[in-house]
């Protein structure tokens, strides 16, 4: 039952992102939805490296901000990895006009979702999933 942060370092410049919170939330999401964590690493990246690992892993040849990918062949378990871009990151809370935090919290909440069973390939699950979304980032004082 553990969860690891890969690069966490390039994270110093923003003191809103508390990775102490992010580990519990995480864990509470798992929680609420019968999950339970037995292995979760959340790979901090750039968008050369989140490129990469994108064509690699979906084929898809374009930046993205998130990519999770879960392991465990017993659907009650997460074994799994997240991949997420910084660049990313910065430039979707710069277009929302959030702070780096707000958004760093929105994507992972999003990675664990999508590790949970969350679809976001309609506009109704969509919208199911963003709510949600902001459902835990209320709960870490993000609005």
């Amino acid at each position: 039952m553990s969860i690891y942060y890969r690069n966490s370092v390039v994270l110093n410049s923003y003191p809103e992102i508390d990775l102490d919170v992010m580990r519990e939330l995480l864990f509470k999401i798992a929680k609420d939805h019968n999950k339970h964590i037995k292995r979760l690493e959340i790979n901090i990246m750039n968008d050369t490296k989140i490129l990469k690992w994108n064509k690699i892993i979906l084929n898809h040849d374009y930046y993205t901000d998130t990519i999770s990918m879960n392991y465990a062949e017993d659907k009650e378990l997460i074994e799994a990895d997240i991949l997420l871009s910084l660049d990313r990151i910065i430039e979707n809370a710069r277009k929302n006009k959030c702070s780096v935090g707000n958004e760093f919290f929105r994507i992972t909440i999003h990675s664990m979702l999508h590790l949970i069973g969350y679809q976001d390939d309609s506009n109704e699950n969509k919208t199911k999933m963003r709510k949600k979304e902001d459902e835990y980032l209320i709960k870490v004082s993000f609005t």
